[in-house]
């Protein structure tokens, strides 16, 4: 194989592998930044519950928010109410964009699954005949 080449695929080898690291970090990521705050689908803490955020938000609304919420909430009317209920920012976390996405990645793998509300639909009645015999208004005077 020419050295060119081998290079190539030493380069692609190690961004997958980092690309694998970075996911099996974003528990360690989650546990060591946001666990004091946040749970995943456990309820409110201090913060909000982060289940199914990702669905929610994008990475770049998430990205920004971690970074600086004070700053972001001051241009994004979504992070504003945020830190209103709550009644303050998020502190700023030192963390990377990779950092941010692989916890991301983390919140996703461990996000239960919404119940999918199923509507039934109303049981069918279904009306017999009513039986004559039994229709007091053809009953007999021997009947009574």
């Amino acid at each position: 194989m020419n050295m060119k080449l081998k290079s190539i695929v030493i380069t692609v080898s190690v961004a997958v592998c980092s690309l694998a690291v970075n996911a099996q970090d974003g528990e360690a990521l989650f546990k060591q930044n946001c666990s004091a705050c946040h749970s995943i689908g456990k309820g409110k803490l201090v913060g909000p519950d982060l289940k199914g955020v990702n669905t929610k938000r994008s990475e770049e609304w998430i990205t920004n928010f971690v970074k600086n919420a004070q700053a972001f909430g001051e241009k994004d009317a979504d992070a504003k109410a945020m830190i209103a209920e709550y009644g303050y920012p998020m502190p700023n976390q030192n963390v990377s964009d990779a950092d941010i996405k692989a916890i991301i990645t983390h919140i996703a793998a461990n996000s239960p699954a919404e119940a999918v509300a199923t509507e039934e639909a109303p049981a069918e009645v279904v009306e017999t005949p009513a039986d004559p015999a039994l229709d007091p208004a053809n009953a007999s005077d021997e009947d009574v």
